[in-house]
């Protein structure tokens, strides 16, 4: 009780006027509330370390000086509440220790007056500052046992020492420490405690005094601390994308006591979070603090610490002991960086296919691929695959894209498209390499991309000399090229080089690089004497022929010149001299030209062959009689031939080439050859032709084609001793399946005489007569021989057998079906199957008139078809006629007489008119006006020609058997088209009906009547306008879709028209609303446009009024509103007026309208009635009217329950609507917005009602937080308001109570990182109310559900959900999943083909990781796996799973035997390396790669070698590797450039004599020889040269390799030749006269001029005489002779001298000449008289007379 009374007098609650100090059980203080008189305190203590009911103080006055109270609180405390009198302190401080649980103490006191005191409040967390108002107080210290520590408060950290002292002031009679095992000491009264290691985490020390009777002890405040062995930090994702939120996480491990801690986050050195850990553990703990954050850009980069701190108190250390994580750099990505393209990067070849995924590990509102070729459209998956199956764009560039909170974000594929070069190929800029020289070699790529890729790499031989690299950016396909300097030496000569491109293309790029290499190219280092040249290089010469050679340089020289034993040239400067003989009868000359440079002389032989063809070729038998069966020699006498070498003998039978033999001989003088050739005589022999012929192929230089000379034909007898069989009959005809017989004699001695047949054959006899006999022959190539034999031969004789058929049908037909007069038509004769055809003979008959007969020469024996024509030319006296055939077989005398024939049935011929012919296309044409139309018009008759006549689309007449008439916009209603055809005999005509139409421009409908009264008739009228042809027009009428009515029209007019069509209605209140329509149809017939084409009105539509009217027709109106209404009639009557309960209106006689007006109706049953008089009659209405009133309330509740329900009760709701009418109620329940009832009430009553309406449910979970609610509707019809009045009542809130539920129990699968607690079941699929608690347990062990999951933590754990309901448990199986690793050993492996390699990689990860690997060229290979050769090259790596991936590259080098893929002959160029054969660069495959060795037969070959002419011949190539070899044998032939022989270059060729070419020329392949003239003039040899064809040819020998020159000069030799000048001259005397004689000829003429048989030429060639003033000595002929060796020529020049008379001359002339006529008349006078006496007499010009037949004889 004293210790208690001690502890409640402690607990001091001031009093300062009204203030109040209250202590909270957390250990904040708050004010509490104190009403006191003045109270004395002195030294008391208050210890609490536990939760305190309020105390309540009441004391007296009590006076305190100097004195002070300390109040400790370590824990939670409730309010303090002290009421007392005043308390005055003075001068005193008080303190509140609380350390533990404390009863309430209960203290009554005086009132206390307190001054100037001072408060301190020390707690173990954190605290509010404690408001306190008073006045001071003074207190003087309380302690509850008298014992003091040396240090009140002790912290240590774990094991250390520590050292307390315990001690008292007061008498006692015991003081010991307690509460440990540890030895303590005691000295002088204070025991002194000494721990030298603190390791006992829960050791509680106190101190106990036993004095005066009394015990008590006090605990010593130890605090032991132990700072983390790490502090680290880490974040929960890898990787931060912008915009989404993430938890940093600090990992605190091992630190005690966990209260004291405090972690702190910095970001960068600002801090950000503190946090503080409450838990009352004193031994070491992990803890875990996490901050989270939001990732935004400017984050990117920032640095992230957590900080441990252990805040002691003013105890503990200080500063407070610390310890720091690691520096975490945060990297932010934007949202596209989320985005992972496996692969990151494509190298692609154009043209192959692609593709790449690209996957999101974020959730987002699409994603998708943006390409020029291949984009994928947006998708909510996390992985979409860019795919193109054929890529063909350079540039392109695809971008994968992502949506997020309407951004988008993308991420750019790099795509590098490739193509390897189309040609690789290297060349010298320079043909000719001379040594000591600086060349350039230039390498040409071909179409290769990209360039930047590019490297071209120079080899020679083996050796890498140069590369180059290029740094074009260009993606497309381009040419490049890349040059090589070099410098001649001679050791250069025979070098390869070679260029190798190769296209880099990264890690990514197909492994090994993809390279492209040129042919080698081979380097002849040329001496000087090779830059000689030989035009022709060489030459081929006829034996006493000219030769020229030119010889050639390009090089600056000392002298070049030619040596030879005939036609040795001089040396000289020049660069070109020739050697020329123009007689060359050396056979085995050997010219050589020579240079002269720097002291040093180098020559070029020039190969010359001298042939000369054979003066005689004669065959001859080396025994004249052949008999049949014996072997013969014959013989080709061949004399003075060379050279022997070149010469080739053929042997011929007959056209056939049977042997051509060579000879070997070298000897190049001429010779004779006498080869031979033996031949086997036999019966096919007999008559044959032999001949041989001698040919000199003196190669592609010599004459082309090579000069030959033939024997004449050699006739060949061959005898027999079977001439002596005899056949009886000596021939048979037989008909097919007939019987046959023939006998075969002899009458010489024979040892056996038979038949050998294919039937009927007859064995060996010695008889002399043998009967071959077939009953039934059916063989149609039967061959019956008859044999015989004897000692020395056998022979067979074959007797003539003709098997015949007569046909089965002979038939007649025509190939035309009709014909026109006036054309040719062919008839044909059918012959089925007859037999032989070169029997058969057609005949044709016209009526009884044979009019044609035809024969066939087949030699085929069996049964054929044959088909015989006749042409006719038909008129009409043919129409009618009768044509028939008939097939004769005529089988010879031997034949069945007369010839079997077959007639075919009559054909009757019909001839029909030109006109019927003439068709046209469509016949008949319907055409809108204004469109185009074209009609064909056509014939299958020839005629002269054919067009159109029309007003418009006028056709000119042409020859074409088809003609169109055409017309773009017709316009013409009346066109009537004419087609016209001519022959030269007629002309026909045909008209295509044509019909125009025009559909209308309008159709529309009215009324004639605009009002319509029911029981009235009314009419209806539609106007059709401008249509045309109205015999076509139908107006149809349509009552809704009904048709009621149609009408036609009979007009024939063709042009547009207007029209009208009327019905006629009678109406009645049914027809009210309805609508009417017309439509105008053309029905222009089945050429028309189908269908028809129509144009329809709008509708009408109908009204019809009744004789009463109402506006409106019927009123809903509100309960106490106006309303008004309109009666109203169209006719005139005798009176009107309303009849109603209120405010009826009074008849009127003189309106038409009369209103029924209410302003406030409250009335509910009010039926107002409007009345006419008409026709002596009174006609009413009724009125509906409609009263409604809306509810004055609504409102919902539960029936006889408040609160909330509980699942599975049932439960009734209650709709209460107050006070509504009419009875059109419709209640409607909602659930929600759900509509779930509704209840509609059909009571007839009009006045107001309450209603009610009831739902019954059952209380569900998923109902909970549900809001019912229901509505009272007033649906008063199509006239009431719009939309239909309603009230609605307020929501009922519905809760539902139930017991936990776990609705999906699922084994789950979450990555390393997460939350136990974000469990789906704990987050989503636990329900309950009142909301569950969770609980986790692993096994037995309870699991803290704020736990982070790591890869160790999957097990079977159990979720507890609990409420006062119930609880809910199940087990879940948790595997943490982790993403992916690979565990590769190392990249590089050999593996050797077709052994199967094992996957070398480990790869981890849970769900388990889908490994795949890929070549960069998209081949995906499987584990195991057996490779391939072309397996070769750069893998990637992927194991993926879902929560990311892990990459790794292999490089497989796939290890194989050498193979050799093309095994091909070769055709290399001289000079070419032997290793350059394609086997050895492209196709020999091998890896390792494969050594090349070669074999010439069985000799060792070196690769390096420079092949040359003679180093033809068959190979082995052998490629050979670690793993084995491959070998294979190769015809090599080495192909050489062309050269030129020719035996000169001058040639003297006799005009019009055949000239062949006189060079050969050489080269592999076969040179192609072209010789063209300096103007362009190319010749063909053998060449008839023409006098104009002389001068200078170019001669070019070209094959793939090369070309080779030489040049001939031709000189054509002629006769001489004179011009056509002037031959006559007639001059005056002592004129001057000119002589010309022009000629020409070659050689060059001799000439000289004659004059009377003399020679007057003056020497020399002077081809001009000169006669000055000449005289009749100088007239006569003059001759001028022309002759050289190949003719004369005279050519005769007369000239006239006119002499000069005197005047006199011409008068004796006149007389003279008039006296000579006299004489002559006289004299024919005398003769005539003469004549008259003796006779007639004929003057002939010899003057000699003759008798005439009439006159005498002298």
């Amino acid at each position: 009780m004293m210790l208690l009374s001690q502890q409640l007098l402690g607990v001091l609650l001031i009093t300062l006027a009204h203030g109040v100090l209250e202590v909270g059980a957390d250990g904040s203080q708050t004010t509490p509330d104190v009403t006191s008189e003045t109270i004395t305190v002195s030294g008391t203590t208050v210890v609490t370390d536990g939760p305190q009911p309020t105390p309540e103080v009441t004391s007296k006055p009590l006076n305190q000086t100097e004195s002070w109270t300390t109040v400790v609180t370590d824990g939670p405390q409730p309010t303090l509440e002290v009421t007392s009198e005043p308390l005055n302190i003075t001068e005193s401080q008080l303190e509140v220790v609380t350390d533990g649980p404390q009863p309430t103490p209960e203290v009554t006191s005086e009132p206390l007056n307190i001054t100037e005191y001072e408060l301190e409040v020390v707690t173990g967390g954190p605290q509010p500052t404690p408001e306190v108002t008073s006045e001071p107080l003074n207190i003087t210290e309380y302690d509850d046992c008298p014992v003091t520590f040396s240090q009140p408060k002790v912290v240590v950290e774990y094991g250390e020492p520590v050292l307390v002292n315990c001690f008292t002031n007061i008498t006692h009679e015991s003081l010991s420490w307690e509460g440990f095992e540890t030895e303590w000491e005691m000295k002088y009264g204070w025991g002194s405690l000494t721990l030298n290691k603190t390791t006992d985490w829960e050791i509680q020390p106190s101190c106990a005094i036993i004095y005066n009777e009394t015990q008590c002890s006090k605990n010593l405040s130890l605090t032991i601390y132990k700072t983390p062995d790490s502090v680290s930090i880490s974040r929960v994702d890898n990787k931060m994308i912008e915009g989404f939120q993430y938890d940093l996480q600090c990992d605190i491990v091992n630190v005690a006591p966990v209260k004291s801690l405090i972690v702190k986050w910095f970001k960068g050195e600002t801090e950000v979070q503190t946090e503080t850990f409450n838990g009352t553990i004193k031994t070491p703990v992990n803890e875990t603090s996490t901050l989270q954050i939001t990732a935004v850009r400017d984050d990117d980069g920032v640095q992230y610490r957590c900080e441990a701190e252990l805040e002691l108190g003013a105890h503990g250390p200080q500063p407070p002991p610390k310890v720091t994580s690691e520096l975490l750099n945060i990297t932010v990505y934007s949202l596209s960086s989320s985005l992972q393209l496996i692969p990151p990067s494509v190298v692609v070849e154009y043209g192959s296919s692609v593709s790449v995924n690209c996957s999101a590990d974020v959730t987002h509102d699409g994603m998708g691929w943006n390409a020029s070729d291949g984009s994928v459209p947006e998708t909510r998956e996390k992985l979409i695959t860019w795919r193109v199956s054929n890529l063909r764009q350079w540039d392109i560039r695809p971008k994968c894209y992502i949506n997020y909170k309407s951004e988008k974000h993308e991420t750019e594929l790099p795509v590098t498209v490739y193509k390897t070069p189309d040609s690789v190929s290297i060349s010298t800029v320079n043909n000719k390499i001379i040594a000591g020289s600086q060349y350039e070699l230039q390498c040409d790529i071909v179409n290769v991309a990209p360039v930047e890729s590019l490297i071209v790499k120079w080899f020679k031989g083996e050796t890498e000399v140069h590369t180059e690299t290029f740094n074009d950016t260009i993606k497309t396909p381009v040419n490049k090229t890349s040059t090589l300097e070099i410098f001649a030496n001679r050791s250069d000569d025979g070098a390869q080089y070679r260029c190798e491109t190769e296209l880099n293309l990264g890690i990514n790029g197909p492994q090994p690089p993809l390279n492209v290499t040129s042919e080698p190219l081979n380097i002849t280092i040329s001496s000087l004497s090779s830059s000689l040249q030989l035009i022709p290089p060489s030459v081929v010469v006829e034996y006493g022929s000219s030769v020229s050679v030119n010889c050639s340089t390009d090089v600056t020289h000392d002298g070049i010149g030619w040596n030879a034993s005939d036609g040795s040239v001089p040396e000289t400067r020049d660069k070109l001299i020739t050697w020329r003989v123009s007689n060359l009868r050396q056979w085995d000359i050997r010219p050589k030209c020579y240079i002269n440079y720097k002291s040093e002389t180098h020559e070029t032989e020039l190969p010359v062959k001298v042939y000369k063809t054979p003066n005689s070729v004669s065959i001859s038998p080396a025994n004249w009689l052949m008999i049949e069966g014996s072997r013969y020699k014959l013989q080709c006498n061949i004399v003075n031939v060379a050279p022997v070498e070149s010469l080739i003998v053929k042997w011929f039978k007959g056209e056939t080439r049977l042997r051509t033999d060579t000879f070997n001989d070298t000897i190049k003088t001429p010779e004779n050859k006498t080869p031979t050739f033996m031949i086997t005589a036999n019966r096919d022999e007999d008559g044959a032709q032999y001949r041989c012929e001698a040919e000199l192929e003196l190669g592609i230089d010599g004459p082309q084609p090579p000069p030959k000379v033939t024997s004449k034909p050699l006739n060949i007898t061959v005898y027999s001793f079977c001439d002596f069989l005899l056949f009886n009959p000596s021939s048979v005809v037989v008909e097919y399946g007939s019987s046959v017989s023939v006998n075969c004699s002899t009458d010489v001695t024979h040892d056996k005489i038979g038949w050998d047949a294919q039937v009927g054959s007859v064995s060996l006899t010695t008889d002399k007569l043998i009967t071959w006999n077939v009953s039934n022959l059916r063989r149609w190539d039967i061959r019956p021989k008859c044999y015989i034999r004897t000692n020395l031969t056998k022979c067979v004789s074959l007797p003539p057998v003709l098997i015949y058929k007569t046909p089965d049908s002979v038939s007649i037909s025509t190939v035309d079906n009709k014909m026109i007069e006036g054309f040719q038509y062919e008839l044909q004769c059918y012959i089925v199957n007859v037999a032989p055809v070169k029997s058969l003979i057609v005949k044709w008959f016209k009526g009884d008139t044979e009019v044609k007969t035809e024969t066939f020469t087949d030699t085929i024996k069996t049964p054929v078809n044959k088909t015989s024509k006749l042409k006719i030319t038909v008129d009409r006296d043919d129409d009618g006629a009768q044509y028939r055939c008939e097939a004769e077989l005529n089988l010879g005398i031997d034949g069945p007489q007369p010839p079997p024939k077959m007639t075919s049935e009559p054909l009757n011929i019909s001839v029909y008119s030109f006109c019927d012919f003439l068709q046209s296309n469509p016949p008949s044409v319907v055409v809108e006006y204004g469109s185009s139309v074209s009609v064909n018009c056509s014939t299958d008759v020839t005629h002269d020609g054919m067009g159109w006549e029309a007003p418009v689309g006028n056709v000119t007449m042409i020859t074409d058997n088809l003609i169109t008439w055409k017309v773009s916009n017709l316009r013409r209603w009346d066109i009537r088209p004419i087609c016209y055809i001519s022959t030269s005999w007629t002309k026909c005509v045909s008209l295509p009906s044509v019909l125009i139409y025009k559909t209308p421009d309008s159709v529309s409908i009215n009324r004639v009547d605009y009002k319509m009264i029911e029981g009235f008739q009314y009419e209806l009228q539609c106007d059709i306008v401008n249509v045309a042809p109205v015999k076509s027009l139908t107006v149809k009428w349509f009552k809704g879709e009904t048709e009621v009515y149609s009408e036609t029209f009979t007009d024939n007019k063709k042009t547009p028209v207007n029209k009208t069509s009327k019905l006629k209605i009678t109406v009645d209140k049914d027809d009210d609303g309805a609508q009417y329509r017309c439509e105008a149809e053309l029905n222009l017939g089945i050429d028309g446009p189908q269908p028809p084409p129509k144009v329809t009105s709008k509708p009408l539509r109908i009204t019809v009024n009744a004789l009463l009217e109402f506006n409106p027709p019927s009123v809903v109106v509100e309960y106490d509103s106006s309303v008004s209404v309109d009666c109203i009639t169209y006719v005139t009557h005798d009176g009107i007026g309303w009849e109603a309960p209120v405010a009826s209106v009074p008849m009127t006689t003189t309106d038409k309208l009369i209103t029924w007006r209410v302003s406030n109706l409250r009335q509910w049953d009010i039926r107002p009635q409007c009345y006419m008089n008409y026709n002596r009659d009174q006609i009413s209405r009724l009125l509906p009217v409609t009263i409604y009133k809306t509810p004055d309330s609504i409102s919902i509740n539960t029936v006889d329950h408040t609160g909330p329900m509980t699942e599975g009760s049932r439960y009734e709701l209650q709709c209460d609507i107050v006070n509504v009418a009419p009875r059109n109620l419709t209640v409607k329940w909602f659930k929600g917005e759900t509509e779930v009832y509704s209840e509609t009430f059909t009571d007839t009553i009009k006045t107001p009602v309450n209603e009610t309406s009831k739902l019954n449910i059952t209380a569900v979970r998923d109902d909970d937080g549900a809001q019912y609610r229901c509505e009272a509707e007033l649906e008063l019809g199509a006239d009431g308001p719009q939309p239909p009045p309603k009230v609605t009542s307020e929501p009922l809130n519905i809760t539902i109570h139930y017991k936990p539920q776990i609705s999906v129990c699922n084994d789950w699968t979450p990555k390393t990182g997460t939350l136990l607690s974000s469990h789906p079941s704990s987050l989503y699929s636990i329900v309950g109310n009142p909301r569950p608690n969770i609980s986790w347990k692993l096994g037995s062990s309870s699991i803290n559900d704020n736990n982070v999951l790591n890869k160790s933590d999957s097990g079977r754990y159990t979720i507890t959900a609990r409420n006062t309901y119930g609880e809910s448990s199940c087990e879940i199986n948790i595997t943490v999943e982790y993403p992916p690793t690979l565990h590769c050993s190392e990249t590089f492996y050999q593996i050797k083909e077709k052994e199967p390699f094992k996957f070398p990689c480990s790869a981890d990860g849970l769900p388990k990781s889908v490994v795949s690997v890929y070549k960069a060229d998209g081949k995906v290979i499987q584990f195991p796996f057996t490779p391939h050769r072309d397996d070769s090259g750069l893998y990637n790596v992927t194991a993926s799973n879902k929560h990311g991936h892990a990459y790794h590259h292999l490089n497989l080098s796939i290890q194989y035997k050498p193979q050799i893929s093309v095994c091909n002959d070769w055709t290399p160029k001289t000079g070419t390396l032997l290793s350059s054969h394609p086997s050895s660069l492209y196709s020999i495959v091998g890896n390792p790669r494969p050594n090349i060795s070669w074999k010439l037969g069985s000799s060792s070959i070196n690769d390096d070698n420079v092949l040359y002419k003679s180093d033809s011949g068959r190979y082995t190539i052998t490629a050979r590797n670690t793993y084995g070899e491959s070998s294979c044998e190769i015809n090599i032939t080495v192909e050489y450039p062309p050269t030129l022989n020719c035996s000169k270059t001058f040639y003297e060729i006799k005009e019009k004599e055949p000239f062949k070419f006189p060079c050969s020329a050489d080269g592999l392949p076969k040179s192609v020889v072209s010789v063209y003239k300096a103007d362009g003039k190319v010749i063909q040899f053998p060449f008839t040269p023409h006098r104009d064809d002389s001068g200078l040819y170019n001669a070019t020998a070209s094959n793939k390799h090369g070309h080779a020159y030489h040049h001939l000069n031709l000189s054509i030799q002629y006769a001489p030749v004179f011009d056509t000048n002037e031959e006559k001259f007639d001059v005056d005397e002592s004129s001057n006269i000119t002589l010309k004689c022009i000629f020409s000829g070659n050689p060059e003429p001799d000439m000289w001029w004659t004059f009377k048989n003399q020679n007057i030429s003056t020497g020399g060639r002077d081809n001009t005489i000169n006669i000055t003033k000449a005289t009749s000595v100088d007239a006569g002929v003059y001759t001028c002779s022309a002759t050289n060796q190949f003719g004369r020529k005279d050519k005769h020049f007369t000239v006239v001298i006119k002499e000069k008379s005197p005047s006199y001359f011409y008068v004796v002339y006149i007389i003279l000449l008039i006296l000579a006529i006299l004489l002559m008349g006289l004299l024919f006078l005398w003769l005539w008289k003469k004549s008259k006496a003796r006779g007639s007499y004929q003057v002939r010009a010899e003057h000699e007379l003759i008798p005439l037949t009439n006159g005498k004889s002298k």
